[in-house]
């Protein structure tokens, strides 16, 4: 996805919550109390804030920024590289000894980030970054492969994974370092700080470097937080953490084992040298909250938020609600899966006189979607199990109102189905709805589905029809497919009269997220898939099957909104499939990129948009070769006589298939060759190699044929019975009204110097014409090289909903590292 589509993508799902007054609230109280709001003129207790001790209030930290603004006025507008204010010596010193250890002190944690990046970590490191690192973390850390620096993936808290990589890369760069939260900002989970100081024991070019704002001051000796609460500093572990949120104040500290590193962060830190410093009357808040830090009462403000956790998770257990993460930190994410539903949850919460946040897109994958609440010292008791209440009487009213089902939650956070939302089982009112509206019908083979039906919906779209279908569940439905080998499923939607109003076929196979990207990114990873063959692979249950290429949806949009019903009917069905048959991913592909009415229903399922491949397909409306170039553009016309047809006597085609000679073996092992050959040279559609016998059933088949193009020069080789060895190959599938080109081998010495491929195109249109065919379908790729044959591109767009985003994530890093 390109830049720009990504933003218009993320632009879209936060505008969508602030459209419904979940975001961009602007306070209307004229004086803060820290335990309510006021906000469209309702007072609501105030679940949002991240000062978590309440000290932002305390009458010792605003009596110290109000006298620094009067002994200092409001800004000391100078770099701190020539001079600083003298509160900067007396704020580090407290902090060295609050944390027992260097600090060096920046405006606000991310600049610490970009300050401390390029001086901790070299261009021969490799840095890898926890799934769910801050985007701070990510995105100031990507600065740094413009110093050669590589950067990865891993999946979150996955210690076997980090081990893993780490053993691997120190075999090839200097230092790994791995960069993470202490507690992760929407979850609320919490690092595995002791295990991580195992690793950095055991393996010595592992560094550790965390980010622990929201670990600070609730917990640890002098509210040093998560990340220091039971080790020391380990001397090759760097913590940065924020002066604000708990601490009240305002900046940011880094926190090193050795005063060298801290004197080269001060000397070589961009912020540090570049960067404004911070105001006066932040480092005299800063300065006031390090002493109560510093004093007996932390452990008494701790001890008060602890007890406040405590209540919180215990009734959010008794109610079962359902969490992200169960551990006793400040912030609470209530699972809610789809966005809608969030939505819905927050307006019910807002209008029961609470303010909480909830989560979408990007923050959060779509189906992972919640209510983010966080607690604070100003809260009472009876504040948090009010909140508790209200969640427990809306939770399932919200999945009622949005029609989804609370038992999917489970499934999409990977949560034990434990209390009465995974078991109730209840039927929404609009699933009920549906039902009435449209009878869904599945079956596991395109044996039990009606063909004259399907081949309705289907025929001549493609490769997808009964035959095309009867053909994919021999070749791929079985293990002797390896990778690709293939579950399937049909489903068909029919309203009350009988008319079907959505069908669509659906496979489950081994899918390589890279599959569309570009090539010089599929060669990095091809080279991990080396030793781990399953790199960067999903199971996925997609629309079609390996084989198809095209519009995979049949939607009567005259049926009124009875395809909407059907539709949301097939996605709950699909889901279900997917979760049975342990997919990873579910992908409708092949759609139309302009469909806007399709986009809006799909995103309110969680599916993302991403921009698909294109396809080509040309109308045969000729009969001759004059009229064939007489529909041509000049230029292609020009490309026809000049890079086509001068090579066109230096082939004999042959057509294999009914009604002709049956292939040697010796043939067919030469056309898995030719196919292998294609395979190795070009990665631009990366999928596993089809079943060695992809051919020999393709020629038994009668909806197949294969196209043979043999050179009229003597081929290295020999021949077969008097005939040179074909150089090129194409199995064609012959459709109702359409000719389906689909499995390409060629001899890569012909592909390159005699014009080879555009043969093959040229004799797939020349083929469609003599069996009457109006339409042939080119796939995808090679754009240039098919508009000069007359092709019409479609652009298509392809939806994902996948429950963990980590293989794209992954992926996004690699496409980064080549500077794609």
């Amino acid at each position: 996805m390109d830049h720009s589509a990504q933003l218009a993508l993320i632009e879209s799902h936060i505008d969508s919550g602030v459209q419904r007054g979940l975001g961009h609230l602007v306070l209307e109280d004229e004086r803060l109390d820290g335990r309510f709001v006021t906000i469209d003129g309702e007072r609501r207790l105030n679940f949002g804030s991240c000062s978590y001790l309440g000290l932002e209030l305390d009458e010792r930290l605003k009596r110290a920024s109000i006298d620094a603004v009067e002994r200092y006025g409001t800004q000391i507008s100078s770099s701190r590289t020539y001079v600083s204010s003298p509160q900067y010596l007396e704020l580090e010193h407290l902090l060295e000894r609050i944390f027992d250890a260097h600090v060096v002190t920046t405006a606000t944690t991310t600049l610490a980030h970009f300050s401390a990046f390029p001086v901790l970590i070299g261009g021969r490191d490799v840095v890898l970054l926890d799934q769910s690192v801050h985007a701070s973390v990510q995105l100031t850390s990507s600065m740094l492969r413009s110093g050669g620096t590589r950067i990865e993936t891993v999946r979150h808290s996955d210690l076997a994974m980090l081990e893993e990589r780490v053993e691997a890369l120190s075999r090839e760069c200097d230092r790994v370092w791995y960069l993470a939260d202490g507690v992760y900002s929407m979850a609320g989970d919490t690092a595995p700080i002791g295990a991580l100081q195992a690793l950095l024991d055991r393996h010595p070019q592992l560094h550790l470097y965390v980010d622990d704002a929201h670990g600070m001051s609730w917990r640890g000796r002098h509210g040093r937080g998560v990340a220091l609460e039971k080790y020391a500093l380990h001397p090759r572990m760097v913590v940065t953490t924020s002066l604000s949120k708990s601490f009240a104040g305002g900046g940011a500290a880094i926190v090193v084992p050795d005063p060298q590193l801290a004197r080269r962060l001060r000397l070589l830190g961009p912020s540090l040298i570049f960067g404004g410093p911070m105001q006066p009357a932040l480092l005299g808040a800063a300065i006031a909250s390090a002493r109560i830090h510093l004093s007996p009462e932390i452990e008494s403000l701790q001890a008060d938020l602890q007890a406040r956790l405590e209540l919180c998770n215990d009734r959010l257990a008794s109610a079962g609600i359902p969490l992200a993460s169960s551990q006793r930190t400040p912030v609470r994410f209530v699972a809610c899966g789809p966005v809608r539903v969030a939505y819905a949850l927050g307006q019910r919460l807002t209008r029961e006189g609470f303010h909480v946040n909830a989560v979408g897109f990007p923050a959060v994958s779509t189906r992972r979607t919640g209510i983010r609440f966080t607690l604070t010292r100003h809260l009472e008791p009876g504040d948090i199990e009010a909140l508790v209440d209200a969640i427990d009487r809306h939770f399932e009213a919200a999945f009622r109102e949005t029609g989804d089902s609370p038992t999917e939650v489970f499934a999409d956070f990977r949560l034990p189905e434990t209390h009465r939302f995974a078991t109730s089982g209840t039927a929404t009112p609009r699933a009920a709805a549906r039902a009435r509206h449209v009878e869904l019908a599945c079956a596991a083979t395109i044996a039990d589905v009606p063909e004259v039906t399907w081949n309705q919906c289907f025929g001549g779209r493609g490769a997808f029809d009964v035959a095309g279908q009867r053909f994919a569940e021999r070749l791929l439905g079985r293990e002797a497919a390896g990778p690709n080998a293939s579950t399937f499923r049909y489903y068909r939607g029919v309203d009350a009269r009988g008319r079907t109003v959505v069908a669509a076929p659906f496979s489950c196979f081994r899918w390589k997220v890279d599959v569309d990207a570009d090539e010089a990114v599929s060669r990095v990873v091809e080279e991990r898939r080396r030793e781990d063959p399953e790199y960067l692979t999903v199971r996925a249950f997609a629309a079609g099957t390996l084989l198809s290429e095209g519009d995979h949806l049949f939607l009567d949009r005259e049926s009124g909104d009875e395809w909407r019903d059907g539709l949301a009917r097939m996605l709950e069905a699909v889901r279900r499939d997917a979760r049975a048959l342990e997919a990873e991913m579910i992908v409708l592909r092949d759609l139309p990129a302009d469909d806007d009415e399709l986009r809006a229903f799909l995103e309110g399922e969680g599916f993302v948009a991403r921009e698909g491949p294109t396809s080509h397909a040309v109308e045969i409306a000729w009969r001759t070769e004059e009229e064939f170039l007489a529909g041509l553009t000049p230029k292609s016309r020009y490309a026809q006589r000049r890079q086509v047809m001068p090579f066109d006597a230096h082939y004999e085609r042959e057509i294999v298939g009914k009604g002709t000679r049956r292939l040697r073996d010796d043939e067919h092992a030469h056309l898995w060759d030719l196919y292998c050959q294609v395979k190795r040279r070009s990665l631009a559609f990366n999928t596993f190699d089809l079943p060695d016998d992809v051919f020999r059933l393709a020629e038994a088949d009668p909806s197949w044929e294969l196209t043979l193009l043999h050179p009229r020069e003597e081929l290295a080789g020999g021949g077969v019975e008097g005939r040179d060895l074909p150089c090129a190959v194409g199995a064609c599938f012959v459709g109702r009204g359409v000719y389906v080109p689909t499995v390409l081998g060629m001899d890569d010495r012909y592909a390159r110097t005699a014009g080879l491929y555009r043969q093959m195109l040229r004799h797939a249109l020349l083929r469609a014409a003599e069996l009457g065919l109006p339409r042939v379908h080119l796939g995808y790729g090679s754009d240039l090289e098919k508009r000069r044959f007359g092709a019409v591109a479609r652009r298509s767009t392809m939806y994902v909903l996948a429950d963990d985003t980590y293989a794209f994530e992954a992926l996004a890093q690699i496409e980064a590292n080549l500077g794609r």
